[in-house]
């Protein structure tokens, strides 16, 4: 076992030491005494404080799942990963499949308030505007004039939607988009109360203001500690909804581990938390751990704009210098598999590495190259630094690569975590050098992880890495007539990024959680969108 392997057992060893005094058997859990079924009260952890509650502005996954438990757009994925009609009651596409009519159905917002045709419109322009802040704001780009609008070459007038009554949509497309009905079910193209939008411009900061119209209506935010939902008496599927009451509580990881064990939570990891690597292995010999297949890809983000990071063979030897079937096996316990493109295997886009993963050899050539080109010795990139989230996960990662580099090339890189909201903050302005990143997909395509890194003024993107090459292939893959010519532009972009390394992957990975066996109906997609709908609490 090499010098690696006993540092990542150890700490394994010593946090399922301390586990094991909170509990050790299967049966501990199997005997939770469920929440009365005629309660029907769910318990959940998500971590920490939403950054937004805004559909125009949510980015991270934990956002995008709270906001669809009081929200609800056009569309809704099922089961099967199919878009089903939501707020829309009839969806019609031209032959040539670039206009689509949509008859809306009559519903209401939480407050009561009829919601109209004009709300999607008054969401969708606001999110386009050029002094409007909204990272997803590119998943509208398929609008006719929409990326013109958002860049300020086209007045908002020229954007490709009307509403020609209170319940028709009519939408125009740049380019066919085949997967455009998928899209309407994201928070991006949520409506918004436009009446309450313009009276209150920051109702979604509190309960008290707070418009939604989906299955739960909000009725508690203690910020920074709890939020409640209720069933929204207003939802135009209420009786779909058996769920009376969802209580949302912020803690750790590892405090809402902790929780769980002690049944006072149902569901505890995936898609809001992280289950702690130290109990992984202890929660699957009981039997209790649940698996979910997901499109998710962990990384490291790389600043291109600073120096030494430039050196794009620097950033070559850094990715591959990385053992990540050794991380997956000794830090994930084989939860994750290893990745070397950013768009994960399972959805098809390549079948061969771009590079063979723990190639220390060809890392140090590499690495040699870009000393000599920057003019400096291994250990100047002392003053490195790898920026994270400040949790027990990312650190015990972050220690992994430390001293897996180490052992490469001789530099012992620097550490940094950082709380949740200043480590997001300290991204998206470009102040870190390496900083640990993931992306999960919004939808079931390739594309929407390709897209993340189109140009370097993308609010997903962060790196300040662009290329006109990636780019072109990117756009072309629009303009073509069979999927395969669109899949070979994609696969050429993906080549583009994983030779230029912006962005350095580490793991493909699952949706892991623990539930209160009780729970039923509760529904995880492979992009990590949590479905409480349907859910009930029911002893069987």
């Amino acid at each position: 076992m090499n010098k690696l392997s006993h540092l990542v057992k150890g700490v394994i060893l010593t946090a399922l030491i301390a586990l094991t005094g909170c509990s050790s058997s299967r049966e501990s859990c199997d005997s939770c005494t469920p929440n009365a079924a005629q309660e029907q009260v769910m318990r959940i952890n998500i971590g920490v404080e939403p950054q937004t509650t805004d559909p125009r502005k949510a980015r991270c996954l934990m956002d995008v799942n709270i906001i669809k438990m009081f929200m609800e757009g056009l569309t809704r994925i099922d089961q099967e990963y199919n878009a089903t009609p939501a707020i829309a009651k009839e969806i019609n596409v031209s032959s040539d499949g670039l206009v689509y009519t949509i008859k809306l159905k009559k519903t209401f917002w939480s407050n009561g308030d009829e919601l109209t045709a004009h709300d999607f419109l008054y969401a969708w322009k606001k999110t386009l505007s050029p002094l409007f802040p909204s990272d997803n704001a590119h998943l509208l780009y398929v609008i006719k004039n929409a990326e013109k609008v958002k860049t300020g070459k086209l007045p908002i007038a020229l954007l490709g939607v009307e509403a020609p009554a209170d319940d028709l949509l009519v939408i125009q497309l740049e380019r066919p988009t085949p997967y455009f009905t998928k899209l309407l079910a994201l928070p991006t193209y949520f409506p918004v109360n436009a009446a309450v939008d313009k009276h209150s411009p920051n109702w979604m900061q509190n309960a008290s203001t707070f418009v939604g119209n989906g299955p739960f209506a909000m009725a508690k935010w203690m910020h920074s500690d709890k939020m409640v939902a209720v069933k929204n008496k207003f939802y135009w599927d209420k009786e779909a909804v058996k769920l009376k009451r969802i209580e949302m509580s912020m803690v750790t990881d590892e405090t809402g581990l902790k929780l769980f064990e002690n049944q006072e939570l149902d569901w505890e990891g995936s898609p809001f938390t992280v289950i702690p690597g130290d109990a992984l292995e202890n929660l699957t010999e009981r039997g209790i751990l649940q698996k979910a297949p997901g499109s998710k890809t962990f990384w490291i983000r790389v600043n291109t704009t600073v120096e030494p990071l430039q050196n794009m063979k620097l950033r070559q030897a850094l990715a591959r210098a990385i053992n990540r079937e050794e991380i997956c096996q000794n830090l994930y316990l084989e939860q994750a598999i290893p990745a070397t493109g950013i768009v994960p295997s399972s959805m098809g886009l390549t079948e061969t590495p771009f590079f063979n993963d723990g190639d220390v050899e060809n890392a140090r050539i590499l690495f040699e190259e870009a000393m000599n080109e920057l003019g400096i010795e291994a250990s100047n990139l002392d003053s490195l630094t790898l920026t994270y989230k400040a949790t027990e996960g990312c650190h015990r990662l972050a220690q992994v690569l430390q001293q897996q580099w180490y052992e490469a090339f001789g530099f012992m890189i620097g550490l940094e975590a950082i709380e949740h909201k200043v480590f997001f903050d300290n991204v998206s302005k470009k102040n870190y050098q390496l900083a640990f990143g993931d992306w999960f997909a919004d939808f079931d395509d390739p594309v929407n992880f390709l897209e993340v890194f189109k140009n370097k003024t993308m609010g997903t993107n962060n790196t300040g890495w662009e290329s006109l090459n990636y780019a072109k292939a990117i756009a072309d893959s629009f303009h073509v007539n069979t999927n395969e010519e669109r899949i070979a532009h994609l696969k050429e972009a993906e080549h583009i990024i994983a030779e230029e390394c912006p962005v350095i992957p580490i793991t493909h990975g699952a949706w892991t959680y623990v539930k209160n066996r009780h729970v039923h109906n509760i529904s995880i997609s492979r992009e990590g969108h949590i479905d409480f709908k349907h859910a009930y609490i029911g002893v069987e």
